[in-house]
Parts: structure tokens; C-alpha cells; sequence
């Protein structure tokens, strides 16, 4: 049964499935396991049971958001137990992790549903796939669904949205971290770097070929890693990983070996304290270098170093103090060459313009838009001539922009640069909150789209050009989770193709445009007969042993038990309904807390048939089921047929 989170740990028994034990599992075989829900620290605890009858180090498992109760159950009929994760106080209920083949929980699907007051999860049909009973907040009506894969909608251009999912990460108390989706086994896939600053610890899940992500390994590594980035910085057609630490003020480069394992970052010594850093091309035809900040000897400096130890090095302006947030790398003056955005909190954008020479002019310019506060950045050509312009999402808008000169003022030190705003695509509304951008390109004619991330309407805007070359907004999709700052254009496997994923502090998510989508689909709806009837949970379970489950709701308005048959397909049938007590008999005033409250259908009495067991007040009422079908007793009174629940036994 669904086990709510109250306290700061929860223990959830997981039992193997068969003999009448509830399917709750995490695995395949026959042994118990443990579920533990550590709430401060946003993660569940699966402890796996051993041969030897003892449990094994935890796995822990972060969640996203708050989640009231958890529960193990089969979702989708493939025989593996899946998690199931609930929080009724939300517009988004119900999400699950689906069991892989390999024994792995993949990422968080989430569901949209009305707000509700009670579920109850159970496969009522004897299909092996889990249905839902809900009871409606507001109508108080119950509804039967279940969990069904359906072709996505498209877009106009007939491109498919698929299937919207969450990966939380480890949480983390720093406000950074380094995150980063990237090739690293050269199979042309993106993969998952993620460091856990706390930890000391480089989580990386691999991209299998089919769009799935494999099994997190983690790797030691510095701790406090803020930034991650990755280049084939020798030019070996092998990924370089490269790592920044602000707590122990280090950069260190690694790489991942063909046995998979990543090796501790061999320390690069830079002759200051690293303070941001990138990594890439500078030229068109050049090798990556490594870019960084680095502060000396209270002066700040740029470094540029090859792989080959060759190192070259630029004074910045003495005024430079703040300590910048990210260093980025793109052609603002679209000349070919690599300039360098420095990210510093309230302060102007820091353009390093690269020179002829291969120098760096230094410029401090507002971002166009006027606010303090510091754009989201990405890149996208917006205009169609194969040169990228720099994408800045701020208020409701995007803006593209480039870097140019003003007037006549030649390219020398006395030149007058700043940002000139080729496009500005607006959000869908004057309250939209643009957090980020990216620009990616869909369907088989890879047509080109940008992406804007609007937190304020939990939104993801796709906007296309119109027949009049005019960037407008054609779809917004709705998200149910949008705790993300960044968003990236990354390859799926499977032949799902581009998809765009999403980075947050403490999670990440993708959304391909390819692919079947799950849905939470109504079967049926009761309402309860009984005059201003209350229903406030419900149960299941077979009350008159004719194989079939059935459904007990709790009647918290005049305190009856109103017992529902689910009849296949997926039809909700009243059956019959007892008042449990009236007002009077056991108080002289109303209850605070509505009862019946809770209900069990179990086989207390060890005649092979369920009970019913229901907590009213400070009692438990046993209601046996009568063992004699034939006899046509008192059980036979309670539910107009033999069979059924008999005698009350006040416990």
C-alpha cells in the first residue's frame, strides 16, 4: 500500500511478488529488499537484500520536488517492479521510474491530473499493468485510469514531441555545479557528465544505442568541481575531460579509458588561482586550447593553454575584481575567430574580442535589454548565413546579437564596439520569464527552430519562421517540471535524433522530438449514490471470493462503507454500502477528523479469504468474510449474497 512521508526516514518493507504479498520488488528475484525515504536529503535508499539474508550498502536514489508517499509496484506489465512517486499537493501528482531490463530505474515520467484527495494503485484487471483509482479534490468523484504509451502530438511541420523526462541529480548545496552532455566514447551520442561537489565524486551515464541512459558510475575526482567541460584537446579523436575546483583551486584534465573507468584529474598548473574556464577551438582550423581565468598576485589574467604545454598568457584590465560565474567562447564579431564572454554577476559583460595578432581586446559592454541582471547565453543563427549569433534570454524575450564596430573608427584600440541586435523573438506573453535558449534543428529536412524556456508558464516556446521569414512562436508545450537554467541541443540514439535537453542545479531532463509518449488515461468514473456522501480514500481488494477485486471507498460525510465491483473491461459497478455508525453513537459532537478513516482488506482470520478491517475512532472493526458460500448467513445479509462480509468484532 501507498507508505506517506511524515517523518524525516520511512521504511517500506519491499516484498517479492506471489502468494498473495503485494508485487513491490525492485528486482527480479525472491528476496526482500528495503526502501528507505531520507527526506532531508531528497533521495530514496533501496537496501538490496543479500544471499545471506543480510541487506547491502543503500543505493541512493535523489528525487525531484517534494513526494509525499512511494510505492513499488509493476506499471507498464513487463513483470519488473517500478517506483512510483506521489505528491497529492501537486499539479503533477503522480510520476514513476520505469525498471530496465538491467535492473536500473530510468528517469521520472510525470503526469498532469486535477488535484486529488486520496489514490489508490492496484491491477485490478489481472492484466499485470497498475491501475489508479483517484478521488477528485474539488468534485470528490472517483475515477479508474492507467498508464498507456500513444503516439506524441506534432508540430506543424509534422516533427513529433515525444516523451518529457526528469533525472534528478544528487542534491547539492552550491550554488554551481558542473554539468555538461557531451560525446565522450565517440559513438556520436551525447552522454552525461555531472560533478557532485560534495562528494568528490564525477558521475557519468552513458547514452546507450538506444536513447537510454545506462547505469550512473562515479569517479573520484576534485571536490567543489563547479565547472565540467569536454574537447579532443590533443586532437587523438579521444575526449578530454576537464574539471575546475573553487574549493581546492585547481583545473585538472582526464579521460575516459576503453575499460570505461575515468582516471583522477592529472592537476594543471596554470601559476595562479583558476577562477572559470573553458574549453575549445580559437581558430577555424586550430586545435582546442584550454581557456581560463586565472587571478595573480591580485590581478586577473587570460590563459590560453594547448595540449602540447605551449602557453600563452594576457594581463586584464586592473579594474577587473568580481568573480565571473562562467567564461564563454563564440565568434561575436562573426571574423572566424574565437572571442571569450567573462560572466560576472551585476557587473557588464566582459567581451574579450581576439585580434589579428591573436590577441585579446578587452571590452565592458551592457547587455542590450537594460536589466543588472546577467542574460542566459547561448548561440543560434538566427538569420540563416551559417554564422551563429549570440543568443541572450532575458524578461520575455530572446535577443540575437553580433559585435560591431561603430562609425569609422578603425579596429585599433580607439574603436567603438558594441552589441548590435539582429532578432528579438518575444515569449508567449508580456508575463513570460525567458531563463534560456538554444537553437536546434528538426525533423528529416532539419529545419530550424529555437527553443525558449519560459519559467514563469512552465513552458517550453518552439518558435519557427513563417512564410514571411519571421521568427514566431508555433507551439508551447507545458512542462511539469522547469527548475532549469540551461538548455542544449544533444543527440539521441534509436533514431530519436536531436533532442533538447534541459540542466538544472540539483536535475536534468530531455525531451526528444521523436517517440511515443506515456499518458494517464480515464477507463472509468463513480459517483457515490449515497445523499451528501463524502468520499474521502479509497481501497481494493476481493471482498466475496469470486477472483475479482473489489473497491471499498471511505463515506466521511454520514460514515459509510460503499463497496464498488470493477467489472471488465474497467467498469465501476455499485454493489452495496453500510453505514458504519451514526453521529450519536459513539460522540455528543461532530469529529475533527473524518471517519472511517482507514480501511485494510486482508485475511486476518487464516481461512484463505479477505477481511475487512476498518479504523474508526479509537476501534478497529473486523469484518470477517463468511466462509461458508453456501450457508447464506449473516455475510449474505451484508452484501445481499453468500459469500460475503459478516460479522462486526470490535478489536
Amino acid at each position: 500500500m501507498p507508505v506517506e512521508i511524515e517523518e524525516l526516514v520511512v521504511r517500506v518493507v519491499v516484498a517479492p511478488s506471489g502468494g498473495g504479498q503485494p508485487a513491490s520488488r525492485t528486482d527480479s528475484d525472491a528476496r526482500r529488499d528495503e526502501l528507505v525515504a531520507e527526506v532531508l536529503e531528497q533521495v530514496l535508499a533501496i537496501l538490496r537484500q543479500k544471499e545471506d539474508g543480510g541487506l547491502a550498502e543503500p543505493e541512493r536514489l535523489p528525487y525531484s520536488g517534494t513526494v509525499r508517499a512511494v510505492q513499488v509496484l509493476d506499471v507498464d506489465g513487463d513483470g519488473r517492479q517500478d517506483l512510483m512517486l506521489v505528491n497529492w499537493d501537486l499539479a503533477n501528482p503522480f510520476r514513476f521510474r520505469l525498471q530496465s531490463s538491467t535492473g536500473e530505474l530510468g528517469p521520472e515520467i510525470h503526469f498532469a491530473l486535477p488535484a486529488i484527495r486520496s489514490y489508490w494503485p492496484d491491477d485490478l484487471d489481472g492484466d499485470g499493468r497498475t491501475e489508479v483509482v483517484t478521488i477528485a479534490q474539488k468534485s470528490g468523484r472517483a475515477q479508474i485510469s492507467n498508464f498507456v504509451r500513444k503516439a506524441g502530438e506534432q508540430l506543424a511541420s509534422g516533427v513529433p514531441v515525444g516523451q518529457f523526462q526528469v533525472l534528478p541529480l544528487t542534491k547539492t548545496s552550491k550554488s554551481r555545479r558542473g554539468v555538461v552532455w557531451a560525446d565522450i566514447n565517440n559513438d556520436g551520442l551525447s552522454d552525461l557528465l555531472v560533478a557532485e561537489p560534495e562528494n568528490g565524486q564525477l558521475a557519468v551515464t552513458v547514452q546507450s544505442k538506444d536513447g537510454a541512459l545506462a547505469e550512473v558510475k562515479r569517479f573520484p575526482t576534485f571536490t567543489g568541481v563547479t565547472e565540467v567541460e569536454v574537447a579532443d584537446w590533443d586532437g587523438d579523436g579521444q575526449a578530454e575531460i576537464f574539471l575546475l575546483s573553487s574549493d581546492e583551486r585547481q583545473l585538472g584534465v582526464t579521460r575516459r579509458e576503453e575499460t570505461g573507468r575515468i582516471g583522477f584529474p592529472e592537476v594543471l598548473s596554470l601559476d595562479g588561482r583558476p577562477l572559470t574556464m573553458t574549453a575549445g577551438a580559437v581558430a577555424a582550423d586550430g586545435q582546442p586550447v584550454l581557456a581560463a581565468i586565472v587571478e595573480k598576485d591580485r590581478k586577473r589574467e587570460l590563459v590560453l593553454r594547448g595540449a602540447d604545454g605551449e602557453e600563452r598568457r594576457q594581463e586584464l584590465a586592473e579594474s577587473f575584481k568580481g568573480n565571473p560565474d562562467a567564461l564563454v567562447r563564440h565568434d561575436l564579431d562573426q571574423d572566424g575567430r574565437a572571442d571569450f564572454i567573462v560572466m560576472v554577476p551585476y557587473e557588464k559583460l566582459k567581451v574579450l574580442r581576439q585580434t589579428d595578432d591573436g590577441g585579446f581586446e578587452e571590452l565592458d559592454l551592457a547587455a542590450p535589454g537594460g536589466s543588472s541582471d546577467l542574460p542566459a547565453l547561448s548561440e543560434g543563427d538566427v538569420d540563416g548565413d551559417g554564422k551563429p549569433e549570440l543568443l541572450l534570454a532575458q524578461k520575455n524575450f530572446v535577443r540575437a546579437v553580433v559585435l560591431k564596430r561603430d562609425g569609422d573608427a578603425g579596429e585599433g584600440p580607439g574603436a567603438n564596439w558594441s552589441f548590435q541586435v539582429k532578432e528579438q523573438i518575444n515569449g508567449a506573453s508580456s508575463s513570460s520569464r525567458i531563463v534560456a535558449a538554444t537553437a536546434i534543428r528538426l525533423g528529416p529536412e532539419e529545419r530550424p527552430a529555437l527553443l525558449l524556456l519560459d519559467a514563469e508558464r512552465k513552458a517550453l516556446s518552439i518558435c519557427q519562421r513563417d512564410e514571411a521569414g519571421v521568427w514566431q512562436i508555433s507551439r508551447n508545450l507545458n512542462l511539469l517540471e522547469t527548475a532549469f537554467t540551461r538548455l542544449e541541443s544533444v543527440s539521441l540514439g534509436g533514431g530519436a535524433g536531436r533532442a533538447v535537453a534541459f540542466v538544472g542545479l540539483n536535475g536534468v531532463a530531455w525531451l526528444p522530438f521523436a517517440g511515443e509518449v506515456w499518458e494517464l488515461t480515464q477507463l472509468d468514473d463513480y459517483e457515490t449514490p449515497i445523499d451528501n456522501g463524502v468520499l474521502l480514500d479509497v481501497v481494493s481488494g476481493d471482498l466475496n471470493n469470486d477472483g475479482r477485486k473489489d473497491l471499498v471507498f471511505l463515506e466521511t460525510g454520514r460514515h459509510y462503507l460503499d463497496i464498488v465491483t470493477f467489472v471488465p473491461p474497467h467498469q465501476l459497478v455499485p454493489a452495496n454500502r453500510w453505514q458504519v455508525f451514526e453521529e450519536r453513537t459513539f460522540r455528543s459532537r461532530r469529529a475533527e477528523v473524518p471517519e472511517p478513516r482507514e480501511a485494510l482488506v486482508v485475511d486476518l482470520t487464516g481461512d484463505g479469504r479477505n477481511d475487512l478491517v476498518v479504523l474508526v475512532h479509537d476501534r478497529v472493526l473486523l469484518y470477517p468474510q463468511d466462509c461458508d458460500s453456501d450457508s447464506g448467513g449473516k455475510g449474505g445479509e451484508r452484501l445481499g449474497e453468500p459469500g460475503g462480509v459478516g460479522r462486526v468484532l470490535n478489536l
